[in-house]
């Protein structure tokens, strides 16, 4: 009898343990995730950002090709239907690049309102899961 309270009181204690150790180690994966996206997002940002500031001599080198190409497909294969007729001036594309002096883009949400209620819930969950059963 008195062997069997030692054994079920070193087993209460070990589940105690345990469910600390639980909850400690979900808190600390909560507490490395947020850093962690922000970080990514960052990055992302960066690289949006790098690619949208191209500059306008450069895109109009670019566009001047484009166009010229199509020309030449349209002379050589006069009847392919694969070019498109929607914009036949190809200057016009590039005047309305011209008069585009900033490119604006969109900042990245460092921390995502969505993801905070996900991982809030799921610690939620993991906390109270171990109570419970206990």
């Amino acid at each position: 009898m008195e062997e069997s309270k030692i054994s079920d009181s070193n087993l209460e204690t070990e589940l105690t343990l345990v469910m600390v150790v639980v909850i400690v180690v979900s808190a600390a994966c909560l507490v490395i995730i947020f850093p962690l996206y922000a970080y990514v997002q960052s990055t992302v940002q960066g690289t949006i950002s790098l690619f949208a500031t191209f500059q306008a001599s450069k895109i109009e080198s670019l566009l001047s090709k484009i166009v010229l190409g199509r020309d030449y497909m349209k002379l050589v294969f006069p009847h392919s239907i694969g070019i498109s007729k929607s914009n036949r001036d190809g200057n016009q594309v590039i005047d309305s690049r011209k008069n585009t002096k900033n490119i604006s883009y969109t900042t990245l949400p460092k921390v995502s309102i969505q993801l905070v209620c996900y991982l809030v819930l799921v610690y939620a969950i993991t906390i109270v899961y171990p109570i419970l059963n206990k």
